[in-house]
């Protein structure tokens, strides 16, 4: 039997933040110019015809998988994914598992018996039918550039990467009933990376030297998957990755507004720098990802406009905030193109440590930015009777993941009452949150 989807309605995806501070007398009646907008941030979603079994209540809903041949093993990869998700050693794990680590290497290389699901499951805070699925997208240490301390541990860098791959998990099933923007990155392997960050502002139509929309959103219309990490210490903050095809970016927002919206500009630069940078000393992917991260968010020529040379810290503090940026970021970039002498460099990150800048500055930004694709996906998801819960049934790992995941997104939009934030010891007020709505 044919069957026939209707199409949903279409729903609009840009931003209209202006941005206007005061940039004190040397600017009298002058703005600085509106936040970035363009065709190029704005894209469409629309549900997707259903490919599920068609015996289910719900099509959107996968049919329940069934252990019953006790001659099939369970799924090698997704047993590697469940330990290091839970941050546990191969010793730590077979202690609870009542095996010998030995044991759970064969698991982990060749499957476990079907027999041993419930025992694992438990252990690992997963359902049997994940461990029984077929498919398991892996990710490979070398597969990635961990923005990080300099000491990770290894159970540290395992929590990211198998966050990473039920990442993959979780896109793939809302991919299968979403059609979301398709990869839109300019390939500038080998380029200068200032060069390719006004490179890329110029492909996207985002101007030579305008403030940046929401970075999460930009990046959403451009087909990058952005998903949060879960909370793994003073370690790792974010990373990037390619997977057939699409490119992911992952965060941990456990610093600063204006620091993870750096990390997600680092991140696209190693995407847009580094998709066949084996060659390359990861160092030097680091140094060309923060160059990128700088020149892009703010631009040399935003520094020669707005700033003037050995610019004070009140007039730093002003232009930072309409970039949305740290001070300490702003600094860097003006002294990068000299813009700042040495001296003044020196003496404004000295003023930033003694005024306790750190952690929180005046003007900063007031909450995380959002995702705009989330709340879309899960308002026509709830339209159709289906929960976070459901989700996470369905893949077969806890709600609580697909939460961090997804950036926290709540499954009843964006609340519009007024809430207090407090990111590392600084309380943040933010402006009233709107509601998404569909676009009839």
């Amino acid at each position: 039997m044919t069957q026939v989807h209707r199409a949903l309605p279409k729903i609009g995806y840009y931003s209209t933040t202006e941005i206007k501070p005061n940039l004190g007398p040397r600017f009298p009646g002058r703005s600085i110019v509106k936040t970035a907008t363009s065709q190029a941030f704005m894209s469409e979603f629309y549900l997707t015809p259903s490919a599920m079994p068609s015996t289910t209540s719900n099509p959107w809903i996968s049919e329940a998988v069934t252990l019953t041949s006790a001659s099939r093993r369970l799924n090698p990869d997704r047993i590697q994914t469940a330990r290091l998700r839970r941050g546990l050693s191969k010793t730590k794990a077979a202690q609870l598992l009542g095996i010998t680590p030995r044991t759970l290497s064969t698991y982990e290389k060749s499957g476990a018996p079907v027999r041993k699901a419930s025992g694992l499951a438990d252990t690992f805070g997963f359902t049997t039918a994940f461990l029984d699925k077929a498919e398991c997208p892996i990710i490979t240490e070398t597969d990635v550039i961990f923005r990080a301390g300099r000491k990770v541990s290894a159970a540290t860098k395992g929590v990211a990467i198998a966050a990473g791959q039920l990442g993959f998990l979780l896109d793939q099933w809302i991919s299968s009933r979403f059609n979301l923007p398709e990869p839109d990155l300019p390939n500038l392997c080998g380029h200068d990376p200032r060069l390719a960050a006004q490179l890329v502002r110029q492909s996207w139509g985002l101007g030579v030297h305008a403030p940046l929309p929401n970075l999460i959103q930009l990046c959403e219309s451009k087909g990058i998957r952005v998903y949060g990490l879960p909370p793994v210490g003073d370690a790792v903050d974010a990373f990037s990755c390619w997977n057939d095809g699409v490119p992911f970016i992952f965060l941990a927002r456990r610093r600063t507004p204006e620091s993870v919206r750096f990390d997600v500009a680092h991140e696209l630069g190693h995407l847009i720098l580094h998709s066949n940078s084996a060659m390359i000393p990861k160092s030097e992917c680091e140094h060309q990802a923060n160059e990128f991260a700088s020149e892009f968010l703010f631009p040399q020529t935003a520094i020669s406009e707005y700033l003037p040379h050995n610019a004070p810290l009140n007039k730093i503090l002003a232009v930072k905030s309409s970039f949305q940026i740290s001070a300490a970021a702003a600094i860097y970039a003006a002294h990068k193109v000299g813009q700042l002498s040495d001296w003044t460099y020196r003496k404004l990150y000295g003023e930033l440590e003694r005024r306790g800048f750190k952690f929180g500055e005046p003007g900063g930004m007031t909450s995380y930015e959002r995702s705009r694709a989330f709340p879309l996906v899960f308002e026509m998801l709830q339209d159709r009777g289906i929960s976070i819960s459901d989700i996470a049934d369905d893949l077969g790992f806890p709600s609580e993941d697909v939460h961090i995941l997804t950036l926290q997104t709540k499954l009843h939009g964006i609340n519009t009452k007024q809430q207090t934030t407090v990111t590392e010891g600084v309380q943040h007020k933010p402006k009233p949150k709107r509601n998404f709505t569909v676009v009839k």
